[in-house]
């Protein structure tokens, strides 16, 4: 099914939605250098537990696999930011939270992706606040965009891994890409279906971010499991389930709510173009085929 009219407001301000609208994702300063020097201070007690395995170029507080860490991880950066950004999106709910550390080389590079599924996308919405503790640039790996890519058509975006949609067009979109560099203290929030990858590292120092997760307040949280090119799995779950799954495997504890066939489709190379030069009509044209009953 298309997805080009979002139901929802996120954002108080008129002329942040209707950026967000357009593009996916939109870019704010949220954090004053204190504040952004005190989250900085308290990575810097739990660093080597944030780094699991050397010379690892991009590591995050999930990747621990600590629960405990990353629950009290989480906690600490919500409690900084909450009020902050409740300010400026409405009626959503936090999600987990972590810090993002892209070391410096030239192999820190994280290609385009988008991030798993959590809601129903045809009706509500969820996303990340990710935030610049160090001034961000295109030396240090800031992130890059495809705009409009949250326009897609949606399919779900499953764990350990799934079939992306534009696999098949994956070399072709650096062309559409948008370089997003941000002061300290600036975020930019972006939804999960937006596509979204960040430029390498080029200098001797660690980059630091914090993400904050959301999602709208009357959605329930899913996570789905692909197991099998075919079939999925999907799982009802609370914020803190969350905290307990280790490399993006099945939510432990927890029964499947269904297993349903699944068909993962590609966007061919001739789709592209018309897609990410928001040429709506071609929607559509290929609804049909990302349409999973």
């Amino acid at each position: 099914m298309k997805n080009t009219e979002l139901k929802y407001e996120l954002f108080f301000d008129k002329n942040l939605q209707k950026s967000f609208d357009k593009n996916g994702f939109v870019s704010f300063p949220l954090l004053d250098s204190t504040t952004c020097d005190y989250l900085v201070r308290y990575y810097e007690k739990f660093k080597e537990l944030h780094i699991l395995k050397e010379n690892e170029k991009f590591h995050t507080t999930a990747h621990s696999n600590n629960w405990k860490l990353i629950e009290e991880v989480s906690n600490i950066i919500i409690e900084q930011i909450a009020d902050l950004l409740n300010k400026v999106l409405k009626d959503v709910n936090f999600m987990h939270s972590v810090f993002m550390a892209k070391e410096s080389g030239e192999d820190s590079t994280v290609a385009f992706h988008q991030d798993l599924t959590y809601v129903d996308e045809i009706n509500f919405f969820s996303g990340n606040c990710w935030i610049a503790l160090d001034d961000v640039n295109e030396e240090n790996g800031c992130l890059r965009f495809i705009p409009g890519s949250h326009l897609f058509p949606p399919v779900l975006r499953t764990a350990p891994d799934y079939n992306w949609p534009f696999e098949n067009v994956k070399t072709k979109l650096d062309k559409y890409a948008v370089n997003v560099t941000l002061p300290k203290g600036h975020c930019v929030v972006f939804l999960h279906s937006t596509v979204h990858g960040s430029l390498p590292n080029t200098t001797s120092k660690t980059r630091l971010s914090s993400t904050v997760g959301f999602y709208s307040k009357k959605s329930p949280l899913t996570y789905s499991f692909k197991q099998s090119d075919s079939v999925i799995e999907v799982y009802d779950m609370h914020v803190k389930d969350f905290f307990f799954l280790e490399n993006d495997g099945r939510p432990p504890k927890l029964p499947s709510s269904f297993c349903k066939p699944y068909k993962f489709y590609q966007v061919q190379p001739n789709q592209l173009s018309e897609i990410a030069s928001g040429n709506r009509t071609i929607f559509s044209r290929i609804k049909s085929y990302f349409k999973n009953d």
